[in-house]
């Protein structure tokens, strides 16, 4: 059987409220009351109802993360920051997962309506997806929600973001410093991210001078030029782009430029350079806007900030 707040009131002889209140240490409260109450209330087992709580206090101390999902490293380091940002604040981290699906994000937005959390750090679907309308109520109360990232596609999220455009120029400027003359950019997911690297790659390499191409044909993967950098947001594009034109590829030089890491040699490039985004400092920024719209609504902003990258490594073979 459940123990209730009535149950150990009647085992003290004493009314509900009375109880309540020597269980959340009103100072009105005898102390004495206050120590058997707590005796009775370990005694029985009892352990508050944290929801009605909540209900009773307008807050749940608890910040959700939502997220597509953990699988990926970024995503681990990501909660694990933000976690650790608002701990010391006395507010927990509640992961939910909407695993790319625009019905299950919008489904999550509508538990964030109700009242299930005071804020929300929010990674958006990797994907284009139809607009949001729990998540456009939400931005129209100012409610306490950031977008770390990216975010669907709108500048009135707020969002908390790396400097893509920034650092996507810095990646093939340092391309064609080590001699790249062409640049082959695959496109990435379709999403805000993706299309801000592949608009400004394109831009610096004409500005720079480069050949470049989105999507190339076989005619001019073996043109003359015996070298070719290739520009992608992840090393998974730059493989797939690799497998898909092998045939066309086999006598040239690659080199790449990527987003976030590379994993092993640079094969079947000579090299890669890799633009390495500060995701730390993107959770620890994002956590402490939210806290500081719980705090005082007037901090809330729609404002997007786009932080510099960590570093760009470059990544030479080991085996030549």
């Amino acid at each position: 059987m459940t123990t209730t707040l009535r149950t150990v009131a009647e085992a003290c002889g004493i009314d509900i409220s009375t109880v309540s209140r020597a269980l959340r240490g009103d100072p009105r409260v005898a102390a004495t009351t206050v120590t058997q109450v707590q005796a009775v209330a370990e005694r029985l087992g009892y352990r508050p109802n944290l929801a009605a709580r909540a209900l009773q206090a307008g807050s749940t101390r608890t910040v959700w993360l939502i997220t597509g999902s953990l699988e990926a490293g970024v995503e681990r380091l990501l909660a694990s920051e933000a976690a650790a940002a608002i701990e010391p604040a006395g507010y927990d981290l509640l992961i939910a997962s909407h695993h790319d699906q625009s019905l299950a994000f919008e489904r999550l937005c509508g538990r964030l309506e109700q009242g299930v959390t005071d804020a929300a750090l929010v990674i958006a679907p990797n994907s284009a997806m139809p607009a949001s309308p729990a998540l456009e109520r939400l931005i129209a109360r100012r409610w306490p929600l950031v977008f770390l990232d990216r975010s669907p596609g709108s500048d009135q999220y707020p969002t908390v973001t790396s400097d893509n455009a920034g650092a996507t120029r810095s990646l093939v400027q340092r391309l064609a410093a080590d001699g790249a003359k062409r640049l082959a950019i695959c496109p990435g997911p379709n999403n805000t991210v993706a299309s801000i690297r592949t608009l400004t790659a394109s831009a610096e390499a004409q500005r720079l001078g480069l050949d470049v191409m989105t999507n190339p044909n076989a005619s001019w993967l073996t043109s003359a030029h015996s070298s070719l950098a290739i520009f992608a947001t992840s090393q998974h594009e730059i493989h797939a782009f690799c497998r898909h034109n092998a045939n066309h590829l086999r006598n040239v030089q690659l080199t790449a430029a990527v987003f976030d890491a590379w994993i092993g040699e640079p094969h079947p490039m000579q090299s890669v350079v890799v633009g390495v985004q500060d995701f730390a400092a993107l959770a620890t920024r994002a956590a402490h806007r939210v806290l500081a719209a719980i705090a005082d609504p007037l901090a809330w902003s729609s404002a997007n900030d786009h932080l510099p990258p960590l570093r760009i490594d470059k990544i030479d073979s080991r085996f030549k």
